[in-house]
């Protein structure tokens, strides 16, 4: 019997997520809308690289959305300088 895990990432109603079932050599993946439409396998050394680039990717979308919050500027009329370096020169 094959133990199934739900993603901590799923939503709650069961309408976006994966389950996944591991054992020592292979990891199994099935969409949990359609629990008898088929799996993934995939080598467990395959998966492993899979979930640790796509925790180095989550990582770097967070924290390019933490510093792109952090330097968000309010939008300003096109019109309106917005420095010295802005302005045309009026010769």
């Amino acid at each position: 019997m094959v133990s199934w895990r739900k993603s901590t990432y799923s939503d709650g109603n069961g309408g976006s997520c994966v389950e996944v079932a591991g054992a020592a050599r292979v990891v199994q993946v099935r969409d949990t809308k359609n629990r008898d439409g088929g799996t993934l396998t995939f080598s467990a050394e395959t998966w492993r690289a899979f979930a640790e680039a796509l925790k180095r990717r989550l990582a770097l979308d967070t924290a390019q959305h933490l510093v792109g919050s952090l330097f968000r500027v309010a939008p300003t009329q096109p019109s309106e300088p917005v420095g010295p370096w802005t302005r045309s020169p009026s010769y």
